[in-house]
């Protein structure tokens, strides 16, 4: 059976970024897709620039609760029917073809393995726009444990894993602690493919803002490695030597 795709757009407020965002799934040939756009309000102009834009099997849902992407991708992942999920933030994009390789990567892998892939970096804020290639194939898969430097939609995961974890809206970095949380289940194998595309453009928005917080980084991290222990006594020492560069020492509890 040939792999398929549901892919969880979270979004708040931004119908033309969630229009190409959804576009760039939509425009994709060859393999099946699902489109699951969960909005965290109320939006008439967000309905109306997701409705065009969604086929037999697509979900919009506008949820009740507290604002924020990690409610609305635990109920996209609720709605999730293909063989693999993957999650996009409404601001950026897929490019086109990229499905196809992901699906052809797959077959070649056991059924309950993570793929991860690598991204492209548009800065839309130059004149012209500055387009860069992030490769994280090249770095070492266990230095997830250490710091995250996998954007939420490099990583396909299997349905029947995905849907048994959940993001945890309490957490400043939700993405990290869900992938850890895959981690600790099912094996990541990293390819050298491209698809991915993060915009960015300072005048628009400021990426993790609500991140710079130096002590909410701290409790984040703490938080982290205590849920997650280290898998190896090396990645142990490099947890230490992390906190050790900011001057902080931590605490035994955290890395075992």
């Amino acid at each position: 059976m040939s792999p398929s795709f549901s892919i969880v757009i979270a979004t708040h407020r931004r119908p033309a970024l969630l229009a190409r965002a959804m576009r760039s799934v939509r425009e994709q040939q060859g393999v099946a897709l699902q489109l699951l756009v969960v909005s965290d309000c109320v939006d008439a102009d967000t309905y109306a620039a997701a409705a065009p834009l969604l086929i037999d099997g697509d979900r919009f849902v506008q949820r009740a609760g507290a604002s924020g992407p990690a409610e609305s991708r635990n109920l996209g992942l609720q709605l999730a029917g293909h063989s693999h999920v993957m999650f996009l933030d409404d601001d950026d994009s897929f490019t086109p073809g990229c499905f196809a390789a992901f699906a052809q990567a797959l077959q070649q892998l056991p059924a309950q393995q993570l793929l991860s892939v690598n991204a492209e970096v548009l800065d839309e804020g130059q004149s012209p726009a500055q387009l860069q290639r992030a490769d994280f194939s090249s770095l070492p898969a266990q230095q997830l444990w250490v710091k995250n430097f996998l954007p939420n939609n490099c990583v396909v995961y299997p349905r029947e894993l995905a849907t048994q974890l959940r993001f945890d809206p309490d957490i400043a970095y939700e993405d990290w602690d869900y992938l850890l949380a895959a981690l600790s289940r099912a094996p990541l194998v990293q390819r050298p493919l491209w698809g991915p595309r993060i915009h960015k453009n300072a005048a628009l928005e400021a990426r993790g803002t609500a991140n710079n917080n130096g002590q909410r980084l701290v409790d984040c991290y703490l938080k982290l490695y205590t849920r997650y222990p280290s898998p190896t006594p090396e990645i142990a020492a490099q947890r230490r030597a992390l906190f050790a560069s900011v001057g902080l020492n931590l605490p035994e509890g955290a890395i075992a």
